[in-house]
């Protein structure tokens, strides 16, 4: 039985690499743990049809951002999505409210600190859907950006430190 489900990404755009993709294909199997490593695009059904097959308890998604020292905790999404480079600015939900919080709450660790601006690409796309769906379905979701040069082995202990704690209340 699936517990968590964790994200990442494929490179994007211009980068050869993304670093959440590479976290997750040298990270170590832990029981009720699944992970996918998923493209950059604004499709619901990325996100939406896994929780609805797992039914996980919780969601961790992980994205790159370009710069920073510190792993980012995002705490809040916004309803839109933006890619400059095909001139996409829209509502994810033209109905949906204009924020959301996530609903696990993340505890930072010395390599961490607080974020309420996930941007408007999909890293965001991904949150607010997930947000939206963890009210009907049930589960808690939550967000960490890593910066595309941050060490690896310190992004893995803190990804690890995270779902331990969750598991053990899981």
């Amino acid at each position: 039985m699936v517990q968590v489900w964790v994200y990442g990404f494929e490179p994007f755009k211009h980068y050869r690499r993304n670093i959440t993709a590479e976290l997750l294909a040298d990270f170590p199997a832990l029981p009720g743990v699944q992970i996918d490593v998923l493209p950059v695009c604004f499709d619901k059904s990325l996100f939406l049809a896994p929780v609805r097959q797992l039914q996980p308890r919780c969601v961790l998604g992980l994205g790159q951002c370009p710069r920073g020292e510190l792993l980012r905790i995002e705490r809040r999404a916004f309803n839109q999505m933006r890619d400059k480079s095909t001139g996409l600015d829209a509502l994810i939900d033209p109905v949906g409210p204009a924020t959301l919080h996530t609903a696990w709450r993340l505890q930072p660790g010395s390599r961490c600190r607080d974020s309420y601006d996930a941007g408007r690409y999909v890293c965001n796309f991904s949150m607010y859907v997930l947000g939206q769906q963890s009210a009907q379905q049930g589960f808690a979701s939550a967000f960490l950006h890593l910066p595309r040069q941050f060490n690896l082995s310190q992004a893995r202990r803190e990804v690890l430190r995270q779902l331990e704690k969750v598991l053990k209340h899981v």
